[in-house]
């Protein structure tokens, strides 16, 4: 698993009323979650996708991290509505 670039969607993010500072985070959240990756690959033997999402959800070490990482995500996105939906 190599990444070559991500691709942002700004005008979804803009249209739910980000501003800078929640791009400021999006990026750093992106950036964990390449650094999660890269830690996890430097420790599978394994080119295989299998090997590396394996060590990813039952390594508890990466586990760990990966669901802070996913709460800062969801505390960020849930704050920002989807346009159009009525809560």
């Amino acid at each position: 698993l190599i990444p070559m670039g991500i691709r942002v969607g700004t005008p979804a993010l803009t249209s739910r009323g980000f501003k800078e500072e929640q791009f400021d985070l999006v990026a750093e959240y992106l950036h964990q979650g390449m650094q999660l990756g890269l830690q996890v690959q430097k420790e599978v033997d394994s080119p295989k996708l299998i090997d590396f999402l394996d060590r990813l959800t039952k390594d508890e070490k990466f586990t760990t991290q990966l669901q802070q990482l996913k709460a800062k995500v969801e505390e960020l996105a849930t704050q920002f509505p989807m346009p159009g939906t009525i809560f």
